[in-house]
């Protein structure tokens, strides 16, 4: 059998930043709960490029599901979650 490292090459894992950061600013476009819930957990983490990448999307997205989740779970998030929620609702109009 041949070993995992040979399937795949460097140039294919280098892409799953690209990737994963394409897949956060898709999933702002949705205006569901579960794709909120995912959003806010996101921002929880402590990779920066996905958390901007996050707060970018949310900043330009119009629904209302990350607006009511993040209105919920604001007081419980880390300071910097909540540094980031605050970024969003500012850059939307909403009051805290």
């Amino acid at each position: 059998p041949r070993a995992w490292s040979s399937d795949v090459c460097s140039s294919d894992l280098s892409a799953l930043p690209l990737v994963r950061t394409a897949a956060i600013r898709s999933l702002a476009k949705i205006d569901k709960a579960e794709a909120a819930e995912v959003l806010l957990s996101v921002l929880q983490q402590a990779n920066a490029d996905w958390g901007l990448a996050a707060v970018d999307a949310l900043r330009k997205s119009r629904g209302s599901a990350f607006i009511e989740l993040g209105r919920k779970a604001l007081p419980e998030l880390a300071p910097a979650a909540q540094q980031a929620v605050r970024e969003v609702f500012q850059a939307r109009g909403v009051a805290v």
